[in-house]
């Protein structure tokens, strides 16, 4: 029985969709149809997860793998692809994910995105606004309704950007080379070379030609005219609904939903981010020294 060898663990709102749609496009890649399967993230024993995968389900538009046997039949269709791939974006964070990982499949390759956390969480927050897992838009909350929302959040959804925590996990389970860790703010400028290097990085064809004008990479936030924003959840929940039935009808509404109705998110306001490079600084200098790598500008 087949389980995958590749794992892109994340971190969500880092790029991760971006990269996963160029990586889908070669033959000695094979990804199953479930996007982010998130199996490794389940814990059966604490009974919170089945609320919360509920809460998920409802956000992806499909039902997330809990079972192994689920997560095997994922894989029947792999044929003679070399890397076979799993790219879920909660596996960064989620508690026992990496010793799972590490039980089931302890020689896989392992690719994580970072990105400014403050960046990051304010995209997160907005994308869980927009799936109705929270209510109200991250960045147009006040400073101290923002932090609350970070709290409350965190102790269901768990902090995905505190970099250093979680990767010290995983690098204490596997060696340094089966990990490969890229930086958002520097791939995003030279995205043919970052996908050039993770192929590399797989031992794959690296000459395989790459479509890399992928319309998923684009904000998940709405125009701030309430009708617009109230139009445009309804086609993202219209396309939910559909995604069993037609992966291809799904992707169609969304991406007219994101034609119509998309603009720039809220701007982050000085206050939130100064009160957020706070709130990771620790983490990010500790990140640093972890991955030896300057991340200065992320404090500035």
């Amino acid at each position: 029985m087949t389980l995958p060898n590749f794992l892109f663990i994340g971190a969500p709102r880092c790029g991760t969709t971006y990269l996963y749609h160029c990586l889908t496009q070669h033959p000695d890649i094979y990804f199953p149809k479930v996007k982010e399967p998130s199996f490794f993230s389940f814990d059966p024993d604490n009974p919170a997860f089945d609320g919360l995968y509920t809460q998920l389900d409802a956000a992806y538009g499909y039902k997330l793998i809990r079972s192994m046997d689920d997560y095997r039949d994922l894989y029947n269709e792999v044929q003679n692809e070399q890397v076979i791939g799993d790219s879920s974006a909660n596996y960064i964070s989620f508690p026992g994910t990496a010793d799972r990982i590490h039980k089931h499949i302890p020689d896989a390759k392992i690719l994580v995105s970072l990105r400014n956390p403050v960046d990051a969480i304010c995209s997160l927050y907005n994308w869980a606004y927009m799936n109705h897992l929270i209510p109200a838009p991250f960045t147009s909350l006040p400073v101290s309704e923002q932090l609350k929302v970070i709290d409350e959040f965190k102790d269901i959804h768990f902090n995905p950007y505190l970099y250093y925590q979680h990767l010290s996990k995983y690098l204490s389970l596997f060696d340094d080379n089966q990990l490969k860790i890229i930086v958002f703010e520097e791939w995003i400028r030279e995205k043919e070379q970052c996908v050039q290097d993770v192929l590399e990085f797989l031992g794959v064809d690296t000459d395989y030609p790459i479509n890399y004008q992928v319309d998923e990479f684009k904000s998940d936030m709405g125009t701030s005219s309430f009708p617009k924003r109230v139009a445009r959840r309804l086609m993202f929940d219209l396309a939910k609904l559909a995604r069993p039935f037609s992966r291809r009808m799904a992707q169609s509404i969304k991406r007219r939903a994101k034609k119509r109705f998309a603009s720039k998110p809220p701007p982050i306001s000085p206050e939130t981010r100064s009160a957020l490079k706070e709130l990771y600084r620790d983490d990010i200098l500790k990140l640093q020294e972890l991955i030896d790598k300057d991340l200065s500008v992320w404090l500035d």
